[in-house]
């Protein structure tokens, strides 16, 4: 990336392109932070509960001034309803307790106006699926300059020039072109380096990032999260990564917040995940990526058993394609043992990836 659109809020070492000394601090895991530093978002016993029932309870974590950090765990851990209740999108029957503290101003105390200026001006979001955030019927162009035109009263040229330099900087080609085009016109991977360019140009201190690569192929995840990381680190940009995926969470992240049935079972550095959990929750979803690799690999199931949840197939799922994966093997094995010359319908389990097969009378 040959220039960073430079974010007014942001130290100028941070701003425009990278000193020799800049590029080689951005492959690491985080900027560099003062030791004086204060957090810029702290979360103190927040829980959260819909009526009788308590999705979130007693969660404290914190993000320092340029730092990423992960949430992970596998689907219901209440990582997302953590994040959610951070930005106020939780449904009115939600109650949210304890304190959500940015730059020491409790963000549960903010009034609907100061909540909107807030999450316009400093901190930003990108979610998992990128069409249901954008409108399919307006052009990309008005889908990026919308909010500059609107809350920082920018002239359209001004606005336009300013989106092209962000869909240059996340690496679309032919950057002015692609305003003029329709969100459908564009690729899913495409569309989601258009939402991360929209999340960038307001100039945020914070991004938060939701399962962002979920929807997309291997290889489109890796060259989304290698732009965001590069724009991250030249910008000095703190980031809350939501994902089930530790692997990924540990390659962009300082540290980790492992979440399991809306509690945080351990906080641990990146670095020292694989060597040094000590939850075994944390050891099981180290094991899950492990075996799903092999099944990448291979197309055959582990035999290891990772404890509980008692099979392998279970704790597949608690790793990004999981499901995906194992309807696959699912799918071929029952294709395997059907009989031959049969008509018959198979039904496919992937929780054990066996197939079950369903004769039809002639």
């Amino acid at each position: 990336m040959s220039h960073v659109a430079t974010n007014p809020k942001t130290p100028q070492s941070a701003q425009g392109p990278q000193s020799a000394q800049g590029q080689q601090s951005a492959q690491g895991r985080q900027a560099p932070q003062s030791n004086t530093a204060q957090p810029l978002l702290k979360l103190e016993d927040v829980s959260v509960s819909i009526g009788p029932k308590t999705l979130v309870e007693d969660v404290n974590w914190q993000v320092m001034p340029g730092q990423a950090v992960g949430l992970v765990g596998e689907s219901g851990s209440g990582k997302s309803v953590t994040l959610r209740s951070v930005l106020g999108l939780l449904p009115s029957h939600a109650k949210t307790t304890g304190r959500i503290l940015f730059e020491d101003e409790d963000v549960l105390c903010f009034s609907k106006r100061r909540r909107t200026d807030w999450w316009g001006d400093e901190v930003a979001s990108v979610f998992q699926d990128p069409r249901t955030h954008v409108n399919p019927v307006h052009t990309i162009g008005d889908f990026l300059t919308e909010a500059l035109r609107l809350r920082k009263r920018m002239s359209r040229r001004k606005a336009e020039a300013k989106a092209v330099e962000w869909l240059e900087n996340v690496r679309i080609p032919r950057a002015r072109a692609v305003l003029g085009q329709l969100p459908g016109e564009l690729s899913g991977g495409m569309l989601q380096r258009v939402t991360i360019a929209a999340a960038m140009m307001t100039g945020p201190k914070l991004l938060f990032a939701d399962e962002i690569t979920t929807a997309l192929d291997v290889t489109t995840q890796e060259e989304v999260m290698a732009i965001l990381d590069e724009i991250r680190h030249e910008l000095g940009l703190a980031m809350v990564f939501v994902t089930h995926d530790l692997d990924l969470a540990g390659a962009v992240c300082s540290e980790l917040v492992v979440m399991r049935q809306g509690h945080i079972v351990e906080k641990i550095a990146s670095e020292d995940v694989y060597d040094h959990a000590e939850d075994e929750y944390t050891k099981m979803l180290i094991s899950a990526r492990s075996a799903f690799t092999q099944v990448e690999e291979t197309g055959e199931m582990p035999d290891d058993d990772l404890g509980e949840p008692e099979s392998v197939a279970s704790a597949l799922r608690m790793v990004e394609g999981g499901d995906a994966t194992l309807a696959a093997i699912a799918e071929e094995r029952a294709a395997e043992t059907a009989p031959a010359g049969a008509d018959a319908e198979v039904e496919t389990d992937p929780a054990t990836a066996v197939g079950h097969e369903k004769n039809e009378e002639a």
